[in-house]
């Protein structure tokens, strides 16, 4: 993957995890700090930017897919295959249930696609920095 391709999708990450990130402290630990309000003052906010933030790493991980991992898995290549099958896998689960996390109308089928978009979304960047720090081990002169 060249420079700028890796550079996109680990900046369209860093910002998409960090606002899903605040966005999960906000709504699963902070309490809001008017009595009579239901969410955190910061919720909405981070939920726009998280939202606004997520087809600019969904479209930096299309272009990672057709640039470098399609034709890796093609070709058979062994170096970090299986780090990079698993944020494979993770990614169309995280952003299937992001989507789905949308469109849900009833709050059972929202609370359930929001444990499983958290859920895929924690272990794809978890995914993400093992299979990074994989690839530059096996990059780094003997």
């Amino acid at each position: 993957m060249n420079r700028q391709l890796a550079r996109s999708l680990y900046a369209t990450s860093a910002l998409v995890g960090a606002s899903g990130l605040a966005l999960g402290w906000c709504v699963y630990f902070a309490l809001p700090t008017d009595p009579d309000t239901l969410v955190h003052p910061w919720q909405p906010a981070l939920q726009h930017a998280h939202v606004l933030a997520a087809p600019a790493s969904t479209l930096a991980l299309g272009a990672a897919w057709i640039a470098h991992a399609w034709p890796k898995w093609r070709a058979g290549e062994p170096p970090g295959r299986r780090s990079g099958a698993a944020l494979v896998a993770l990614g169309v689960a995280m952003i299937a249930s992001g989507y789905l996390l949308q469109i849900a109308e009833s709050l059972e089928a929202r609370r359930a696609w929001s444990f499983a978009h958290s859920a895929c979304s924690i272990a794809w960047l978890a995914a993400l920095a093992l299979h990074a720090l994989r690839m530059r081990a096996a990059q780094a002169p003997s």
